[in-house]
C-alpha cells in the first residue's frame, strides 16, 4: 500500500468508526465489554498485520496470537493507566481499555488487582509469547511492536 492509499484508508476507517459503527455497536461494548476488547483490538491488529506489515493473519494463526499477545503486553505497561490501586478510576461502562479488562478478567481488588495487571500479566503475556517463539524470533517481534 503506497503512503497516499494509507493515509486515505486510515481516514475513511477513522470516520466510518467514529460516525458509524461505535455509536451503533456503544450498547453492544457496555454489556460485553470483555468480548468487545477482544473482537475491536483483534480486528485492529488484523488490519495493521495485513495493510501495514503486510502479513496474512489468517495465513498464520499463531503469528497472529503472538502479536496480540506482545501488543497487550506492551500495552499494559505503557501509560495513561485507567487502573488505580483502589481499581479502576473511572465507572465509565464504555471504557475498555486493556489495563480495565485486564483489572476486571483477573477478578482481584486493591492492591492485588492492581500488581496482577500491571506487573504479573505482562510478564505472563511475554513470556507465553517466547514460549511460541524461538528467541530471535521473538526478540524481532517485541522490537516490531516498540
Amino acid at each position: 500500500m503506497d503512503e497516499k492509499k494509507f493515509w486515505i484508508a486510515m481516514s475513511v476507517g477513522l470516520l466510518a468508526w467514529f460516525v458509524f459503527l461505535y455509536p451503533a455497536l456503544k450498547d453492544w461494548i457496555v454489556q460485553n465489554y470483555i468480548m468487545a476488547f477482544f473482537v475491536i483490538t483483534g480486528v485492529y491488529l488484523f488490519i495493521i498485520m495485513k495493510y501495514v506489515f503486510k502479513t496474512n493473519p489468517l495465513s498464520s494463526p499463531k503469528m497472529f496470537l503472538v502479536f496480540f499477545l506482545i501488543w497487550w503486553g506492551l500495552d499494559l505497561i505503557m501509560p495513561p493507566y485507567l487502573v488505580g490501586q483502589q481499581g479502576p478510576i473511572s465507572q465509565d461502562p464504555t471504557i475498555f481499555t486493556s489495563d480495565v479488562i485486564t483489572y476486571r478478567l483477573w477478578g482481584q481488588t486493591g492492591d492485588i488487582g492492581y500488581y496482577l495487571t500491571f506487573i504479573v500479566t505482562p510478564l505472563l503475556l511475554l513470556f507465553v509469547t517466547r514460549s511460541l517463539l524461538s528467541r530471535n524470533a521473538f526478540f524481532k517481534k517485541v522490537k516490531e511492536q516498540v
